[in-house]
């Protein structure tokens, strides 16, 4: 969590009277955990050092390490840090600096990315991929489709844990196409739960909506393997497309009216931020039905319009994938 003002209380006393080299005027962490970790909390023991957690990290130099961690590699604000939010307390043989400890609590440091240096600036492409859905995950929908496929923020929350953990990838693919030659800003693959990504969109600030949207593919995918809730492919490209429009109303209203009005009618953006205009229409935030979408679109009208922008959005897909029965059968479960 970002900590902000005061630094926090060290969570464990100095042991042993000694005065280590710390900074106390060094300004507390933006975000502790450090955005965009890897793997689990590692908690450090007695007996390792920078250089051996660099190692199980696969991270050639310590110093990426510590300045992933804490953002510095001057040694009085890492030993402040150590102590206020590592919970270190007892000295290394110089009697300057921290050691590792079994005894220190909380006692966990964090993995960089792989791919990290200190050097580049910023995370590596997939952490900031990562990094962008997690802090988009209060405005990621709670949306439900006809009776059995639902996507909520919790949803998203596992995918990023999976990609923290390595079950779901990120990769940069310029020059992306899809099957049929034309180019995609990003594609979901389900035999590799794999987000391949065109370009470097994410860091323009409403472009995210093809991140999310393949996020959605990426939840769907988790549901059909845990839960054996087979999705058609209409249904899958539904949710997404709707989810990233939804997302994509509630970053900036106003640039999704206006890329709205400037997309051509029949194409999917068109159909999508549509039926999210109307779906946020009361400007509730709350958990949103699509209901009967797949058995009896008449039911679902809006009022004082003839449009019906479930079936829109419908169509619009089947225009985008004129066969979509008899593609990924496995994924569909479809024979």
């Amino acid at each position: 969590m970002p900590m902000l003002g005061a630094l926090p209380p060290p969570p464990v006393p100095l042991k042993g009277g000694w005065r280590p080299n710390m900074n106390k005027s060094a300004p507390p962490l933006p975000a502790w955990p450090p955005l965009g970790y890897r793997g689990k909390p590692y908690e450090v023991a007695t007996g390792q050092t920078w250089q051996s957690v660099a190692l199980a990290a696969l991270i050639p130099d310590p110093l990426d390490v510590t300045y992933f961690n804490f953002g510095t590699t001057d040694p009085g604000r890492i030993n402040t840090y150590l102590h206020h939010y590592v919970g270190c307390s007892y000295p290394a043989d110089d009697k300057k600096n921290f050691r590792f400890s079994d005894l220190d609590f909380p006692g966990e440091v964090f993995w960089p990315p792989l791919g990290y240096r200190r050097s580049e600036g910023r995370l590596p492409f997939h952490a900031e991929v990562m990094v962008m859905l997690e802090q988009e995950m209060s405005r990621y929908p709670d949306l439900t489709l006809g009776d059995n496929h639902r996507v909520t923020p919790d949803d998203l929350r596992v995918i990023v844990e999976m990609m923290r953990l390595g079950r779901v990838g990120v990769k940069h693919v310029p020059g992306l196409k899809d099957k049929r030659g034309r180019d995609a800003a990003g594609l979901w693959d389900p035999d590799h739960s794999l987000m391949k990504l065109r370009n470097d969109f994410i860091f323009f600030p409403h472009a995210g909506k093809t991140v999310v949207h393949e996020a959605t593919h990426a939840i769907n995918e988790y549901q059909v393997a845990a839960f054996g809730r087979p999705i058609r492919v209409w249904q899958d490209e539904f949710l997404a497309y709707t989810a990233a429009a939804l997302w994509w109303r509630a970053k900036d209203n106003a640039t999704a009216e206006t890329a709205m009005l400037a997309a051509d009618t029949v194409s999917t953006m068109f159909a999508a931020l549509f039926l999210a205009h109307y779906l946020r229409a009361g400007g509730g935030r709350g958990r949103l039905y699509v209901s009967k979408v797949d058995k009896d679109l008449a039911n679902y009208r809006v009022p004082d319009t003839t449009v019906n922008p479930v079936k829109q959005l419908k169509v619009a897909i089947r225009e985008h994938y004129p066969n979509p029965n008899q593609m990924r059968k496995k994924y569909d479960g479809i024979g």
